[in-house]
């Protein structure tokens, strides 16, 4: 009973000692063998990727990425018509137009007016059928003139704003050509002779000759191709 007794602490001791070894040997990390180490394959290992640079030009930085603008396309609401505008004629100058069977406006169509009258007569002084109009192909004191009662032009161009008139009354024969006057005196004499519409008046004296119409009066000079018109509210020289 006794060495049962004493064998039983050897026995437990025993197991003690096996067991601390048994863990010591499991507790070492085994040593790998050539054999043992697994060989990484190429499919394995990936090489790393390097990503493109940026293209602000920092490194590190997340790289630009590129974004497709969309080209606006042109819509297809049909765009505005075009209205024709039509260009304005330039307006013709008294010296450009006139009506038909009006004044002439040049030497020439005047000459043709006179060709077409019915006849001629001397006077050295005459006035129109209405009296507005009134000449003088003979005086020793004017060149040859026509001048009008009522119905002068202005023309600031010919007449100053300090003369005795803004407008012209009166064209003179002069040796440089018609030349209008601002006139504020007449040369006005009772009872002149009538010279009708479609007359002609001439006078031996001077080469000044003058038809008579409805729109005013036409006189020229044949010796030297000049003219003028004058009637009220207009005149033109040529």
């Amino acid at each position: 009973m006794t060495s049962g007794l004493a064998r039983a602490p050897l026995a437990a001791a025993a197991l003690v000692l096996a067991l601390s070894l048994a863990g010591c040997g499991d507790g070492e990390p085994a040593t790998p063998t050539a054999q043992d180490s697994p060989t990484p394959s190429v499919s394995e290992t990936a090489a790393p990727t390097e990503a493109p640079p940026s293209s602000s030009g920092i490194g590190g930085g997340p790289a630009a990425t590129d974004t497709a603008t969309a080209t606006p396309t042109p819509s297809d609401a049909p765009a505005p018509s075009e209205t024709s505008v039509p260009t304005p004629s330039p307006s013709q100058s008294p010296s450009e137009s006139a009506p038909v069977n009006g004044p002439p406006r040049t030497y020439v169509e005047a000459l043709a007016s006179f060709d077409e009258a019915a006849g001629s007569q001397e006077f050295s002084r005459f006035a129109s059928p209405t009296g507005n109009l009134y000449c003088v192909l003979d005086s020793p004191y004017l060149p040859p003139s026509c001048e009008l009662g009522t119905g002068a032009i202005p023309d600031p161009a010919s007449c100053p704003a300090d003369g005795p008139s803004q407008n012209v009354g009166r064209i003179e024969f002069t040796d440089a050509g018609p030349q209008p006057v601002c006139n504020s005196d007449t040369i006005r004499e009772p009872g002149p002779p009538t010279l009708g519409y479609g007359g002609v008046a001439t006078w031996p004296g001077t080469s000044v000759t003058c038809l008579m119409e409805k729109y005013g009066v036409t006189c020229i000079d044949p010796q030297t191709g000049q003219g003028y018109v004058l009637a009220k509210g207009r005149y033109q020289i040529f």
